[in-house]
């Protein structure tokens, strides 16, 4: 059998393409040693006319060459004419009793020809959705860059400095002699004259809880039960959330705090370190307006007046 250039042609577009014969077994699932045989024209390294017919036929299509015209370059093959190597008679020894045999495993003999003749299918009738997608996959692992497969080096740890050991002396008052370490000569520090102190400063003293600054609102919020509270300071928000028994939470505002919960009831009110009375029963929605004055009254739409009768 003479491939008539075929080979030739294959391997100058492979080459253009910048595919190796790897790649192209990968998807084909033929030997690269086949492939390399249909490249230079050694037709006495492959199985046969029938099966090299499937594999140029493959190849072809990898490299979106036309399959048939390649193949006209090839001997034709009758299946009816051709003739198969039969293998010489083996002695079959079954390793287990017919008799033993489940009804279920004369399925296996079907089966088994079934995947096989689907496996052929795949490897000598590859569509063009599966050889595009491949041939896409080899082209992005070739052009990924090859810095990010290093890994940066962890950088080297300092050298570990020795310390050196401080010996007290026995008599108060007497110099700290230093032990010295490999290649350092003993140091006897000087005596150290204590300098005069000068009068610190006048530090003032903190103001006592409850006494804050004028005009300022300062609003401690303690839970006495859970109650979900909304606090805006100045127009701002400063606190949302959840506030459990025994919680507190402190905010400070220039002119106007804003509280908002829905447990009236469950939360204590302290205005400049001062407790407020509860502002509702449990359970109660309220929204309460606090300024350095005290606590503003609510904002309540008025009745509409009723006609007279």
């Amino acid at each position: 059998m003479v491939l008539s250039g075929v080979g030739s042609a294959l391997r100058e577009e492979r080459l253009r393409r910048q595919f190796t014969l790897k790649d192209v077994s990968n998807v084909t699932r033929i030997s690269a040693r086949y492939l390399e045989a249909i490249e230079n024209d050694r037709p006495q390294d492959l199985p046969g006319t029938v099966y090299t017919r499937g594999f140029v036929r493959q190849y072809a299509r990898f490299l979106d060459l036309p399959a048939e015209e390649l193949l006209s370059r090839l001997p034709s093959v009758n299946i009816e004419d051709a003739v198969l190597p039969v293998p010489p008679p083996k002695e079959f020894r079954p390793f287990w009793n017919p008799r033993w045999a489940p009804p279920a495993m004369g399925l296996s003999v079907p089966t088994v020809i079934l995947a096989a003749m689907g496996a052929a299918w795949f490897c000598f009738d590859l569509t063009p959705t599966v050889v595009a997608a491949a041939k896409a996959a080899i082209s992005a692992a070739r052009n990924q860059p090859q810095a990010r497969n290093q890994q940066p080096a962890a950088p080297a740890e300092p050298a570990a400095i020795p310390t050196p050991t401080l010996q007290t002396g026995t008599e108060p008052g007497a110099p700290a002699q230093v032990e010295s370490g490999p290649g350092l000569a003993a140091v006897t520090p000087a005596p150290v004259t204590p300098a005069e102190v000068a009068p610190a400063a006048a530090i003032p003293e903190p103001t006592a809880p409850g006494n804050s600054p004028p005009g300022s609102v300062q609003v401690l919020l303690r839970a006495n039960a859970d109650a979900w509270v909304q606090v805006m300071a100045d127009g701002k928000k400063a606190f949302t959330g959840m506030l459990h028994r025994n919680d507190s939470r402190e905010i400070s505002g220039q002119q106007l705090v804003r509280v908002m919960t829905g447990n009236a009831g469950g939360l204590e009110i302290s205005l400049n370190g001062r407790v407020l009375d509860p502002i509702g029963p449990v359970g109660q929605v309220r929204t309460v307006r606090l300024t350095a004055d005290g606590l503003l009254p609510d904002l309540k739409t008025p009745a509409p007046a009723t006609d007279p009768l």
